[in-house]
């Protein structure tokens, strides 16, 4: 896919696409021309059914109401502890679609801040309660949340209270503004045919103005991923 207009090559200004529907689902890393164990994989199989009906998860949908909409993602939520006690789910773990269906719920700067939280592969989990709160992307393991400020519900004083509240708690709360989550890295036209000192300070000045160096702080909270 060519870069957007006005990124050129650099990786981080590409655009595949919104990222809200997650990645897809494949079959680990079996090959498909080794034998399946269907025997020896039907009892694990029904335990876990049997697991999953006994802890259900209703997942939350939207709702123009939001006091409904935020009591339904409390309610997951809480469903979603319940299935991580029993071991079947995990807050280091991809399966947020499960707690709601977030591509309705989110607004387009939280559309923007989940594509670069899903890109890095971050365990963020959108709209988690906490304290009586609701943060837009947060871990409860390692106490690490994001908020993205928008004009409509951003009140300072009240978030620096929140903040504070949050901190007393042990949670690190890192701010972006609504205007920095939707912007690109955006790179001039002479880019490609700079030197690449200059160009390294370019990009370096054109990422300061997203949400980037932020999620390269959010990253630091978690263990790096290993890779095959």
């Amino acid at each position: 896919m060519p870069p957007a207009a006005g990124t050129h090559g650099h990786p981080e200004a590409r655009r595949p696409g919104n990222d809200l529907a997650g990645p897809k689902p494949t079959r680990g890393n079996r090959r498909m021309k080794e034998p399946v164990h269907v025997a020896e994989e039907m009892p694990a199989f029904f335990d876990h059914l049997r697991m999953s009906q006994r802890y259900p998860l209703q997942q939350a949908t939207w709702s123009a109401n939001l006091g409904e909409m935020f009591s339904r993602i409390r309610r997951a939520y809480r469903q979603f502890q319940v299935r991580v006690d029993a071991g079947l789910e995990s807050w280091d773990g991809e399966n947020q679609y499960s707690v709601g269906d977030w591509v309705l719920i989110f607004s387009p700067i939280e559309q923007e801040a989940w594509y670069h939280i899903r890109r890095a592969g971050l365990p963020m989990w959108p709209q988690l309660p906490v304290a009586g709160f609701f943060v837009d992307f947060g871990n409860p393991i390692a106490k690490v949340a994001l908020e993205c400020d928008g004009a409509q519900f951003h009140d300072a004083r009240k978030d620096a209270a929140r903040d504070r509240k949050l901190a007393a708690l042990g949670w690190t709360v890192y701010r972006v503004p609504g205007w920095q989550c939707l912007r690109d890295v955006e790179l001039p036209a002479s880019y490609d045919d700079m030197h690449p000192d200059d160009r390294q300070q370019v990009l370096h000045d054109a990422r300061a103005k997203t949400i980037l160096p932020v999620i390269d702080q959010l990253a630091r909270h978690f263990p790096a991923k290993e890779t095959i």
